[in-house]
């Protein structure tokens, strides 16, 4: 499988290309608004699919890529450089009435 082949560094590489948001021309971001998305958990969860089992090279890189990159929103927050609420935040009264009518009119079952 091709994950066989994908070594720890090309993989950080890929994740710090992936973090940052881009426009629809490519160019970053201003003010610099990051994402990670979930890309550590489907790639983690693909080669469990494929039963690959990521060497401990590769799980080393996604922990320390992980931590590093929550430190720097962190500092970026705390800097006023991105806002306070980027990332998760608290869904509203209208968020949660216009899901749950989304919901009671969905014509089947998942």
């Amino acid at each position: 499988m091709w994950l066989d082949n994908i070594g720890a560094t090309t993989m950080e590489d890929f994740m710090g290309h992936i973090c940052q948001k881009r426009s629809k021309t490519g160019e970053y971001l201003t003010p610099p608004q990051f994402h990670v998305n979930g890309y550590k958990s489907a790639i983690l969860d693909l080669c469990e699919r494929q039963k690959v089992k990521p060497n401990i090279e590769m799980k080393t890189m996604f922990y320390d890529f992980a931590n590093g990159y929550k430190r720097k929103i962190a500092s970026l927050k705390q800097h006023g450089e991105i806002k306070i609420t980027e990332g998760k935040a608290s869904l509203t009264f209208q968020g949660y009435k216009f899901l749950s009518k989304k919901a009671v009119q969905q014509h089947t079952d998942y």
